[in-house]
């Protein structure tokens, strides 16, 4: 089996149909297996105790048995998981102090958007993805919701961990690679691994608790999707309905449109020679990453990881490919170039006004 990069969709019809009022009509035609994962103690905040007194840091902690239970029973829906037998998982003390420091760290207006709206960061095993984020389907109308964290996502260093997130959508000749620095040798540590992936999946987590763009979900109503190029962040770049069916307007960035990364099967990976064409494009694109273009949602992700790691934290993010062992590109993450000016006016403003932007923001 393959283990994946961050899973935040699958779910979404479930919490869909609770936030737009439709539970009731909806949910007996639902299979048992979802309406039990609706009423699951893992979706009820009251679960979770006092959460609100937690500062940020507090909230990182081993998921309660519940929340391990319902992450093995949503991954037995999907055959490709169902092997899976998540169970609670907390790192060594020395991680867990150098993560909550680089947390800590994080500007103050990020802490204060999760306030209300993460109820916890939790560490599992075997979940079958590095990260994953759900929102809850009893949270009345507020969007809160928690991220699991994978053990198999922190046994790399960073720069390994992203390289090989970044290469897993081609298949490597000998002599090939593609080497991603994220993080200065000093600084290459497990932790630093985890907090890109924790702010990649905190992305997700703002986009739907401050209405960045629709929640996901197929066979929703179309009055449930309404059309992506509505929503600040995609007007004008994205189109169609905002679900998982919206694709970029430019056919430039179309080629960047659902890349094999972490396939199922070696045969669905691309060849090398495509890494080389997608990547020398990048800089033509608003895309910070490759990952960023495979769907919308992913897009406002790594463009909110990538803004704060590249923008507010100064750190960097150096792309180098190889063919036979020589290099043949070299760049930096899109959030640093010309193609990125919209994604650092955007995230500057949305992090500063901590979410709550005007309807008309116009961007650069």
């Amino acid at each position: 089996m393959g283990f994946q990069f961050g899973r935040h969709n699958l779910l979404m019809l479930i919490s869909l149909m609770i936030f737009s009022g439709t539970m009731l009509s909806v949910s007996s035609c639902l299979p048992e297996e979802q309406e039990n994962l609706i009423e699951h103690a893992a979706h009820d905040p009251a679960s979770y105790g006092d959460w609100r007194s937690k500062s940020l840091t507090e909230r990182i902690a081993t998921a309660p048995d519940f929340v391990a239970d319902f992450m093995m029973k949503f991954n037995q829906m999907d055959e490709q998981f169902s092997a899976y037998k998540t169970r609670p998982y907390m790192p060594d003390a020395a991680f867990v102090e150098e993560l909550d420091a680089l947390v800590k760290a994080w500007p103050r207006e990020i802490h204060e958007m999760l306030e209300d709206n993460l109820v916890g960061i939790f560490f599992v095993s075997d979940m079958g993805s590095s990260g994953f984020a759900t929102w809850m389907a009893n949270a009345d109308e507020s969007y809160r919701g928690f991220i699991l964290i994978d053990e198999q996502a922190i046994v790399q260093t960073a720069n390994a961990w992203v390289s090989g997130r970044a290469a897993s959508a081609f298949r490597l000749d000998p002599g090939d690679s593609l080497v991603i620095m994220m993080e200065e040798p000093e600084n290459n540590t497990l932790a630093r691994a985890a907090e890109f992936i924790l702010l990649h999946e905190i992305g997700h987590q703002l986009a739907f608790a401050y209405g960045v763009h629709a929640l996901l979900g197929e066979g929703a109503p179309p009055s449930d999707h309404p059309n992506i190029s509505s929503y600040p962040f995609f007007a004008g770049r994205w189109q169609g309905p905002s679900n998982f069916q919206a694709m970029p307007v430019d056919s430039t960035a179309l080629a960047y449109y659902k890349l094999p990364f972490y396939p199922r099967f070696e045969t669905d990976k691309l060849p090398f020679s495509k890494a080389v064409e997608l990547y020398t494009g990048l800089p033509n694109t608003s895309y910070p990453t490759l990952l960023a273009g495979s769907g919308h949602a992913q897009y406002f992700a790594e463009s909110f990881a990538s803004y704060v790691h590249c923008i507010v934290q100064q750190r960097p993010y150096h792309i180098q490919l190889f063919r036979q062992g020589r290099q043949v590109l070299a760049l930096d993450n899109g959030i640093l170039g010309e193609g990125g000016a919209f994604d650092r006016a955007f995230m500057a403003l949305f992090i500063a006004t901590k979410g709550d932007m005007p309807t008309d923001v116009s961007m650069p």
